[in-house]
């Protein structure tokens, strides 16, 4: 499979004094940075590969955290809602989440539940915001046409977004 690298780092996300090889990889030929691979070597010396599959992934240095303070990082990779192209159709803005990996037994796992700080004081309180303004937005576009579609497209995905972080967490989802 032929990949272009767009970002590379040797970063001790274990903690354990040994460095791993995290890379925001290409696989389309169109620049668009969608998966995370993270390789490291064992003490027997086999190199294993973790490959985490995201959406217009940003910086390492914003996947990259210690979200609880236990000395290993976890990943925050923004992630698709649902099954739908996640860059969102003509018109539609992009459906994402930021999903948390840590690792576990060896391997990064989901574990964005286990997080709820990280969401009630990080996301939500960005997505209530722009759900806010995505709502003045609908309210300020009134009538049928291009701007106040796009403006109920942004409101509904933000909304998705929030609604998915509610379920996560085991919480209500809020009426709309």
């Amino acid at each position: 499979m032929h990949a272009t690298v767009g970002e590379f780092a040797w970063i001790d996300l274990a903690g354990d004094e040994r460095y791993e090889l995290a890379t925001r990889q290409d696989l389309s030929g169109r620049a668009y940075f969608d998966y995370l691979a993270v390789y490291w070597r064992s003490p027997a010396g086999k190199v294993t590969r973790d490959w985490i599959e995201g959406v217009d992934l940003p910086s390492l240095d914003k996947i990259v955290r210690d979200l609880d303070g236990d000395g290993k990082d976890e990943l925050i990779v923004p992630s698709a809602l649902d099954r739908h192209d996640p860059r969102g159709y003509p018109g539609y803005p992009p459906r994402v989440w930021p999903k948390v990996y840590r690792l576990r037994n060896g391997h990064y796992v989901d574990a964005s539940a286990e997080y709820a700080a990280f969401y009630d004081n990080e996301v939500l309180p960005t997505l209530e915001q722009a759900i806010e303004q995505a709502r003045r937005d609908v309210s300020g576009k009134p009538g049928e046409g291009p701007a106040h579609e796009a403006a109920q497209r942004q409101l509904l995905v933000l909304e998705q977004a929030r609604d998915k972080i509610a379920g996560l967490l085991g919480r209500p989802t809020p009426t709309h």
